[in-house]
């Protein structure tokens, strides 16, 4: 029902169907992909001062402030949040 990941450098490829949650993943600089079922709904909570948040899911509510960026992908749901340097994230349909 949860995941808890760290990299430092490596990509993470992660194919998956949203549990209860929380998702935690934390990455120096290399970039997470989740590919989630087409109808996922969560709220992701990325915080990194050169990292950047891509969805090809579509996003209801978006929210920036410095380095911290918080995001509802079809109305908001599970957490998903991000700690990096400069890693990015991307939620991607499966």
């Amino acid at each position: 029902d949860s995941i808890r990941s760290e990299t430092v450098g490596a990509p993470l490829d992660l194919h998956t169907s949203l549990g209860r949650g929380p998702y935690y993943f934390a990455s120096m600089s290399g970039l997470v992909r989740l590919r989630l079922p087409a109808d996922s709904r969560c709220t992701v909570d990325l915080h990194s001062p050169r990292g950047r948040f891509v969805s090809r899911l579509p996003v209801t509510s978006r929210a920036q402030m410095n380095e911290a960026l918080l995001a509802d992908i079809q109305g908001g749901g599970v957490s998903l949040r991000m700690n990096s340097l400069s890693g990015g994230l991307v939620l991607e349909p499966a």
